[in-house]
């Protein structure tokens, strides 16, 4: 896989966008993007991961998510969470 540094920002919008789509229609209603995805299977390092989730956030909350990042609160069928260490990107479908 191409650097994400590298990418153009129109490519990386696209290849962004389809990756948060694939997760939207397994997921429904939350979206996760864990330390896993982007760390360890895509080979990312730090400047790509963050120029990812800037691009994941702008996209989610385009579609009516709210959108958090590591170590935030949020609130999810009544039960208050925190982004987990392992995760770098919760996102929940406004109502």
């Amino acid at each position: 896989m191409q650097k994400i540094t590298e990418m153009k920002s129109e490519d990386l919008f696209k290849f962004v966008e389809n990756f948060i789509n694939v997760k939207i229609v397994k997921s429904g209603g939350i979206v996760k993007i864990s330390y896993f995805e982007l760390k360890i299977k895509m080979n990312m390092d730090e400047e790509d991961i963050d120029r990812f989730l800037k691009c994941s956030k702008i996209i989610l909350e385009d579609q009516n998510y709210n959108v958090y990042l590591s170590g935030e609160e949020f609130e999810y069928e009544g039960k208050k969470n925190k982004v987990e260490n392992n995760e770098f990107l919760v996102a929940i479908k406004s109502a």
